[in-house]
């Protein structure tokens, strides 16, 4: 999935081989399907002045689609198509998930009818969609608490400042949403190693921060600092990097089609700092507050908080309704728009919340009085299919099948083989999301094997330990197929 934006990948109509010798030689076949993207669009290729729906749960259909095609061919193709693999970074990490947790859900069944998917072989055997693993760099997905998700991880220990300033209607917002997730959380299915509930605790400060879910989080992200310490040699030069977009290998002409995409963002300026000692690299984490320890005799790191690591790390680069803004300006919000309306609300959380709070937001600045009923309203717009768009959110969230939590739990094939890293430094979601798929994951029956790696010092990146991410992919996927 050649998109970390959910950009509408055009079906190639020729290969690039450029890049993709290591695959080749490690016995794969490489298969780059096209798909639509994050929102409806006009058909390039033929000219037609015909809208073609886009957004959720679209994407997933057409691969879904392609899967189904492959296994059709069968006999006529050089592979063991029950052995899919589907790889992707940031939504498309996320779409990649989603293809993994959704294999043969009936929620898709009308979809794939609508496009046309095979759904028999020639000998007349039921054809299935679902994958034999799923790889994802810094997933984003599950959309109905990646807000909440958000404020809770980053926004509450954010400046107030902006929309989160005193006095704006965002600012306690945020506070809610954080509250919001703390409650999701608590109701959720989410087990530790040794199958115990996880849940969070109100501190004496108002906010959920403590718990058993909290300090989970702060364990993984001390085995992260200390795998840093183990794999990276001082003097040590730290160089922050965001990826806008993963190029894979495959299509010779993605680089002309990706200029026309005028929503992408700005490459951000890299300055590298050279670190002497660890201690010295811990040491420069702690100028506001002391939260993170290396010990030199030991030579391993702890752990205090959560405020100190997103205050010096992981901080709020996005504001409140960081996915479904209030505008609908998110890429978020074009991924459940319905044609002409290409931008709509899909946050039920915060529609909740407005609904509850509506006396209190209402007489602080920057409230519109559209807001009372722009959530509400949108999320019961319906796509071409009649489903609403709690229900295309649905689609669209792994968890949906992977938890109890949801209707969805159990109703379709999940992947038995699962590689999910993320850059401890992504400010692009709440470190929430891929940490919630993984403890999820390796809690469902039928998964066989959950690589969750937390990556010290990487940002939104294709976030390795060491080595290289083709390379160390290839060599994931070799072990699972052989397994």
């Amino acid at each position: 999935i050649n998109t970390a934006t959910l950009f509408p990948q055009s079906a190639p109509t020729s290969y690039a081989y450029e890049g993709l010798a290591p695959y080749l030689e490690a016995g794969f076949v490489y298969v780059y399907a096209g798909f639509r993207g994050r929102s409806a669009g006009y058909d390039s290729t033929t000219g037609s002045d015909e809208l073609y729906a886009g957004g959720s749960p679209w994407p997933a259909v057409d691969f879904k689609a392609a899967i189904r095609y492959l296994r059709y061919n069968n006999e006529l193709l050089p592979c063991n198509t029950s052995k899919i693999f589907v790889f992707g970074f940031a939504a498309g990490g996320g779409l990649s998930a989603v293809l993994g947790t959704s294999g043969d859900s009936p929620l898709y069944t009308p979809y794939l009818k609508a496009v046309g998917a095979a759904t028999h072989s020639e000998k007349g055997e039921q054809l299935s969609d679902s994958i034999y693993g799923s790889a994802s760099w810094c997933p984003a997905t599950s959309y109905d608490l990646a807000d909440a998700a958000y404020e809770w991880s980053a926004g509450q220990y954010a400046d107030a400042t902006d929309s989160r300033a005193e006095g704006v209607w965002t600012q306690p917002l945020s506070q809610d949403l954080a509250g919001a997730y703390a409650s999701f959380v608590n109701n959720m299915d989410l087990l530790d190693s040794n199958d115990s509930k996880v849940s969070l605790d109100e501190t004496n400060s108002g906010v959920y921060t403590a718990g058993s879910y909290a300090d989970l989080l702060i364990n993984e992200l001390k085995t992260s600092a200390n795998n840093f310490v183990k794999d990276n040699a001082f003097p040590y030069t730290s160089t922050p990097q965001r990826l806008e977009e993963p190029t894979f290998p495959g299509d010779p002409n993605l680089a002309t089609v990706r200029g026309t995409d005028n929503a992408a963002p700005a490459t951000q300026q890299v300055q590298s700092t050279i670190y002497d000692t660890a201690e010295h690299y811990f040491g420069s984490l702690n100028s506001e507050s002391i939260w993170v320890v290396y010990n030199l005799r030991r030579q391993s790191v702890e752990l205090e908080n959560l405020r100190g690591f997103s205050r010096a790390l992981r901080g709020a680069s996005l504001p409140v309704g960081a996915f479904d803004a209030p505008d609908r300006s998110t890429r978020a919000n074009q991924l459940f728009g319905v044609g002409e309306q290409s931008t709509l609300h899909f946050d039920e959380q915060t529609a909740d919340l407005i609904k509850k709070n509506l006396d209190t937001y209402m007489k602080l600045a920057d409230w519109k009085s559209s807001y009372a009923n722009d959530w509400t309203s949108d999320l019961n717009k319906a796509d071409t299919l009649e489903n609403d768009i709690p229900t295309r959110v649905d689609m669209f969230n792994p968890l949906y099948f992977t938890s109890a939590s949801y209707k969805g739990y159990q109703t379709a094939s999940v992947a038995p083989y699962w590689r999910i890293n993320e850059g401890a430094q992504n400010t692009d979601t709440s470190i929430c999301t891929s940490f919630n798929l993984g403890l999820s994951l390796k809690h469902f029956s039928g998964v066989s094997s959950v690589d969750y790696t937390l990556v010290w010092d990487k940002g939104h990146v294709l976030a390795e330990r060491t080595g290289n991410a083709t390379a160390n992919l290839v060599s994931w996927i070799v072990s699972c197929a052989s397994a």
